[in-house]
């Protein structure tokens, strides 16, 4: 399940022997210890997919925290999001969440284009998405001043138009998704109907369950269920994506 730190060809840097370290700890089971030298580095401001994955799987093995581990996986899938063994361990570690079933109430045809852009990096997906803005352009211009494959030339760039459209709506619904979402890292958490302690319960999350976050203060999160739901938890609660 661990990914094998990468080692130059050259003197071995701190770094290096650091991840080294930490992956010796590992395959000893020596979980605790190896998530320790993993944080440190993370601490360090490193932005690394295989590093959120080793984290991930290190949580995931003491077995004592669900919610982290596909915390540090979907922070992993966001650089390496094509990655086999990372989306097989965030699936298992999903499987074990424990939850009611809930219909998302996010439409399904926006569902569908938000999860197609979750293979590409935010930067690969607007590589994507300008490839089909100017291709459309250049298509438009040549149907202007080139009369011979002028009908083929607007079909196309229709064609690409359609594609740009699609492209620009899922794009926002990703930005909008990495921005907003949060994994609940505590064994339960009751939402509340206000940010009180003393408020009445209005549902109860899970570890391991993620929810959107409309709203930040001092001490609360206000979040929204899948199924649309609205409640106010205990800002420890949740880990969000991206703070």
């Amino acid at each position: 399940m661990l990914t094998a730190a990468v080692v130059g060809t050259g003197a071995i840097t701190e770094t290096e022997m650091s991840l080294i370290e930490a992956q010796q700890y590992y395959e000893r089971h020596q979980y605790d210890k190896a998530l320790t030298v993993y944080i440190d580095q993370l601490k360090t401001g490193v932005e690394s997919g295989p590093l959120y994955f080793n984290v991930g799987n290190c949580c995931l093995q003491k077995g004592d925290s669900t919610g982290k581990a596909i915390y540090f996986y979907e922070m992993a899938r966001r650089l390496i999001p094509r990655d086999t063994a990372l989306l097989i361990n965030l699936r298992y570690a999903k499987s074990l969440v424990k939850q009611a079933n809930t219909v998302s109430a996010e439409p399904f045809m926006l569902g569908i284009l938000r999860k197609a852009f979750d293979r590409f990096t935010l930067r690969e997906a607007f590589a994507v998405w300008n490839i089909c803005y100017f291709g459309c352009a250049i298509l438009f211009v040549i149907s202007l001043f080139v009369k011979r494959f002028k009908g083929l030339s607007r079909a196309i760039a229709v064609l690409f138009l359609c594609m740009f459209i699609s492209m620009l709506i899922s794009l926002r619904a990703k930005m909008v998704y990495e921005e907003r979402m949060g994994v609940i890292v505590t064994p339960t958490a009751d939402a509340l109907l206000e940010p009180f302690k003393d408020s009445p319960s209005r549902f109860s999350l899970y570890e391991g369950m993620e929810v959107q976050v409309l709203k930040t203060t001092k001490q609360w999160h206000k979040i929204k269920h899948p199924d649309d739901k609205v409640g106010w938890i205990p800002k420890e609660s949740l880990w969000r994506f991206q703070e």
